[in-house]
């Protein structure tokens, strides 16, 4: 074997080797697009090529080997074919521009090389399992077999001449040469893959710091932080990691609310050198004051305090208010309790229990419990079944519906009647009422029982007695009826006969007679009066008065009143005004009734006011009401006085009554008359200075 040759060979791939370590420097941990890294990796191969050929061992003019087989082999494993078809174009372009005798060979040796890289690439997983650690020398026979078998495109028998001479050193050579830079890129493509997997941790990792919701630190013993991550910032009060490293060069001071606990810390973790959920409040950079939880652990020499600090912390704020609102709220519910507990037990008369969804008792007072063991001989506990204890089945079913009700969202009252057969029945005012939790949601229901029984009996005894009362009114009013008929038949003979005899129908009378038939005259008239106002109140009571409506002129009936009055007033030379606030204005309402009313009110007026007084009449419409009111200047009314005027046979006073006389039937006839209209009267008075009597109706009324 040419030792020439075998040297030549040896140099070039050394050269391969090199300028793929040069690769792996200059080349390799380029961080660029994928696809432009293979086209520029593709053009970098091409350039190799030409630096083998370039650098050959040349057995005859035009005819020359070099290692390219090698770099395209391993350029189609390890790359794919995008590098290796851009440099073998490369390559072949250079070799045919070099011309020769062998640049058929050189050209089929390049594609053929590079087929086979690609299709060991292919199928790389199933030869690497066939030939183990010798698959790349087992590529690098088989693409140098080809090689040599491409030597037979040269002229016969030179081909015989050139393979007799390349064949020893070519299998020699060239396949170690594919093991070896197949191996260098193995490595270099092993360490890429450990690097981007170490970067992509590292990536993980930082993220994982940056985004984890635990503030970690690492501060030294002197209580300067050294490292933070974003939400270690933030709970400090700092917008970023270097803003909180760099503000808190003495924690102690400035994160501590009491620095005492700082140096608890720093005792705990020198004996444990560890600690954990250990609690302090903290004071932001903004001011605000936080809770923290820590854990943390010591690293470094502790005698000469030169250590470390790595931790992290929790801020538990929002925690250490809700336990304080629990204390708070646990506090007010003992406080209900007690409060609810007194509530329950302070009606003396009531009876108060709560029940579940099941009838089954929550709570209940003691009132409720002393009432079951009387009337049902019932021992009572909470949790046990309420119906169980009522052995009445109407009883029982008319309590289940009642709780259904309430258990349905609905709160009522009833007055009900419960007890045993064999015992006394007692009557109860029931209050139910749905029981609900803080989301509104019905849970059971709340009872309050009040025992009425003697209320029940007190209504029977009023409602017999209203029965009896109305028995002998009506029975009085009867009499009264019968009796005021009777009466009026003998008055009224009495009254026409004296009228014929001071007409002198009978013959003339002399004064003497005149002035007794005169008194008799005058009497029976104001017993007649009596007798009606008597029958009229009558009629009122027992309901029987009529109510005949129709369309009326105020004025007209005001002045007809008038016209009635008016000698009354001038036998006492009272000034009497008339005037009507409104003009001609119709009204509907009973006529006889309302000129009574006016008659009444101003023959009062008159009778209780002295010589030279004043009494006026003044109506008034609003929102479809009248008001008219009868104003005089008598003696007046006390104020303690001026409701009982108007009940039936009540006078002002008795005084009054023996000088003005009267039967105190007037203003109770007035009043009832009102009420019949839809109407209201009321009286404004002040003793010595007068009063005004004023009732409102309703324009348009209607019984």
């Amino acid at each position: 074997m040419d030792t020439e040759i075998l040297i030549s060979l040896i140099n070039n791939a050394a050269l391969l080797l090199a300028i793929g370590v040069l690769y792996d420097v200059l080349f390799f941990n380029m961080e660029m697009n994928t696809r432009l890294k293979s086209i520029i990796l593709g053009f970098f191969v091409g350039l190799i090529g030409i630096a083998l050929m370039l650098n050959p061992w040349e057995l005859a003019p035009g005819l020359f080997y070099d290692t390219r087989s090698i770099l395209l082999s391993i350029v189609g494993l390890f790359f794919g074919p995008c590098p290796a078809i851009i440099g073998a174009l490369i390559i072949i372009s250079y070799r045919l521009y070099l011309g020769g005798i062998g640049a058929i060979v050189g050209v089929s040796v390049t594609i053929g090389s590079v087929l086979l890289g690609l299709s060991w690439r292919r199928y790389q997983d199933r030869l690497k399992q066939l030939f183990g650690i010798f698959d790349l020398y087992v590529l690098g026979i088989l693409v140098h077999l080809f090689m040599l078998l491409c030597m037979l495109l040269l002229p016969w028998p030179y081909s015989l001449e050139v393979l007799s001479q390349i064949t020893l050193p070519v299998m020699l050579i060239y396949p170690a040469g594919t093991v070896l830079l197949g191996r260098l890129l193995n490595n270099q493509l092993a360490r890429k893959r450990t690097q981007e997997a170490l970067k992509e941790n590292e990536i993980k990792l930082q993220s994982f710091i940056d985004n984890v919701p635990v503030g970690m630190f690492r501060k030294n013993s002197k209580g300067r932080m050294i490292l933070a991550n974003p939400e270690m910032a933030r709970i400090v009060g700092q917008e970023t990691p270097e803003q909180a490293v760099n503000s808190l060069q003495d924690i102690g001071e400035q994160l501590y609310v009491d620095p005492d606990r700082r140096k608890e810390l720093i005792n705990i973790l020198k004996t444990e050198e560890h600690i954990e959920n250990f609690e302090y409040e903290a004071l932001r950079a903004d001011g605000k004051h936080i809770w923290l939880l820590v854990n943390a652990k010591i690293s470094g020499d502790i005698k000469d305090d030169s250590f470390e600090i790595d931790g992290f912390a929790l801020d538990i704020t929002n925690r250490k208010k809700i336990e304080s609102d629990l204390k708070q709220a646990e506090w007010k519910y003992r406080q209900a309790y007690y409060l609810t507990q007194g509530i329950l037990e302070s009606p003396k008369d009531v009876a108060i229990f709560a029940l579940d969804m099941e009838y089954r008792y929550l709570a209940f007072n003691k009132n409720h419990r002393l009432m079951m063991e009387q009337i049902w001989d019932a021992k009572i506990e909470p949790g046990s079944h309420m119906l169980s204890y009522l052995n009445d089945p109407v009883d029982r079913e008319k309590a289940k519906l009642n709780f259904d009700r309430a258990l349905a969202g609905e709160a009522f009252t009833l007055v009900e009647e419960y007890g045993e057969k064999l015992h006394e029945r007692r009557w109860y005012e029931n209050a139910y009422s749905p029981l609900k939790d803080d989301e509104g949601i019905v849970i059971g229901l709340t009872l309050f029982l009040a025992d009425i029984t003697e209320r029940k009996e007190a209504e029977k005894a009023l409602i017999h007695a209203r029965i009896l009362a109305e028995e002998s009114s009506r029975i009085k009013s009867e009499f009264i009826a019968n009796m005021s008929h009777e009466l009026r038949t003998p008055l009224n003979s009495v009254i026409g006969f004296s009228e014929i005899m001071l007409d002198g129908l009978t013959g003339e009378l002399d004064p003497s007679q005149r002035n007794y038939i005169q008194n008799i005259s005058k009497s029976g008239k104001h017993l007649l009066e009596i007798i009606n106002d008597i029958l009229d109140i009558s009629k009122i009571e027992s309901g029987n008065m009529d109510y005949n409506p129709e369309k009326i002129n105020l004025r007209e009936v005001i002045a007809e009143v008038a016209t009635l009055t008016e000698p009354l007033a001038k036998k006492k030379s009272i000034d009497f005004r008339s005037g009507i606030g409104v003009e001609s204005i119709e009204l509907y309402a009973d006529r006889i009734k309302i000129k009574q009313i006016l008659y009444n009110l101003i023959t009062n007026a008159v009778k209780f006011t002295d010589e030279n007084g004043k009494i006026c009449i003044d109506t008034r419409k609003f929102d479809g009401n009248i008001s008219i009111s009868v104003s005089d200047t008598g003696i007046g009314i006390p104020e303690n006085e001026q409701k009982a005027i108007f009940e039936p046979f009540k006078q002002v006073n008795s005084s009054s009554n023996r000088i003005h006389g009267g039967t105190g039937l007037g203003l109770s006839i007035v009043k009832h008359y009102v009420q019949m209209h839809s109407g209201e009267i009321r009286v404004k008075s002040e003793p010595g200075k007068g009063s005004t009597f004023t009732f409102t109706i309703p324009v348009n009324h209607s019984a």
